[in-house]
């Protein structure tokens, strides 16, 4: 139904109408899962580079073999993570096509007059910027949000395994960088909307304002005409302001925790040391702490764009569902009646 199409996600709607990309992009996001454990694998091999060294067991063979193996391993990361962005914008831009291709032909089968009463600017919109935005969740967001957050999983199931202690002491600060993206995101969709709505009117208007400057200038009507253009773009730039204010604090702060583990690591394994910890231990989930940290924040950046994504496709998306106009089968005879047209 119309109402259980709403409630679902803008993003599920746009794969329902690709069931054949689904694979791939479960290809995609299980590659890059990989790629980013690969990536995490060379801190563990530094701290054992490191525990040797200090309790003096580190050989020249077997420094050069943690070597060249880290250097695998990083290799094998740019591997995967290249099969998988390739694998996922081949999809991506697949869907793309098909999606400027499909509302080109529901415009001309849609009812005329939902097409006149959208403005040119609105519609320039749908087709340009937010068809494109459909690349982000496919390209990026499916394959990278699952990878970057099972990387940093993987590896602090592995720092569990090793000294639960430390793996809750390097969660400390993922937990409270999650916090503070709470503050973030409160709200997120409903101010993006607001955002959102005055961009539509800027650009709707910005176009109408160019396309009847020739009218506007004959009929002298330059003054009031630049005011609301004026106005809707002094609207657009509060909006962007407003929004920022309410956010960026929260944002700086997520974005700062989250690479924070050693802040509490390196404390909490002092304190440890005296319980039977050993250095090549408390090395071990120094180095993890730091490889969580990239993929994370990559996490981050795309969670970021989570609702403007939605709602950009959500755009698209009800075009496509907007009822075609209905035309009769048969031929209407009009012999023998009597018609008003007004």
């Amino acid at each position: 139904s119309a109402k259980r199409q709403r409630q679902q996600s803008a993003l599920g709607r746009l794969l329902d109408r690709s069931p054949a990309q689904k694979r791939g992009l479960r290809l995609s996001a299980l590659l890059a899962a990989l790629g980013v454990i690969a990536g995490i694998v060379p801190y563990g091999l530094g701290a054992r580079v490191l525990a040797g060294l200090i309790d003096g067991s580190l050989t020249a063979e077997r420094l050069l073999a943690l070597c060249l193996a880290a250097l695998g391993f990083y290799l094998l990361r740019a591997v995967l993570l290249t099969a998988s962005t390739l694998v996922s914008h081949h999809i991506a831009y697949g869907i793309l096509e098909r999606l400027r291709g499909d509302l080109a032909d529901r415009l001309t089968r849609v009812p005329l007059g939902r097409v006149v009463d959208t403005p040119a600017g609105q519609l320039k919109k749908v087709f340009m910027e937010d068809i494109q935005q459909c690349e982000i969740p496919i390209a990026h967001m499916v394959p990278e949000l699952v990878g970057n957050l099972f990387g940093p999983f993987a590896a602090l199931v592995y720092l569990v395994v090793v000294d639960w202690r430390l793996a809750l002491a390097s969660l400390v600060p993922i937990v409270l960088g999650a916090l503070a993206m709470c503050g973030a995101f409160y709200k997120y969709a409903e101010r993006y909307g607001r955002f959102d709505a005055a961009q539509k009117r800027m650009n709707a208007t910005t176009v109408e304002y160019i396309r009847g400057i020739a009218v506007i200038k004959a009929f002298g009507r330059s003054s009031s005409s630049y005011r609301r253009y004026e106005d809707d773009v002094r609207a657009y730039r509060d909006s962007v302001l407003r929004w920022m204010r309410q956010t960026q604090g929260w944002m700086a702060a997520g974005f700062a925790l989250l690479p924070a583990g050693l802040l509490v690591l390196l404390p909490v394994s002092a304190l440890l040391r005296s319980g039977g910890v050993d250095i090549a231990t408390v090395l071990l989930a120094a180095c993890l702490s730091l490889g969580m940290a990239r993929p994370l924040l990559s996490a981050l950046t795309l969670a970021d764009s989570t609702a403007r994504v939605d709602t950009a496709l959500r755009e698209v998306m009800d075009w496509l569902d907007v009822p075609e106009l209905e035309r009769p089968t048969a031929r209407t005879e009009l012999s023998g009646r009597g018609y008003l047209l007004e």
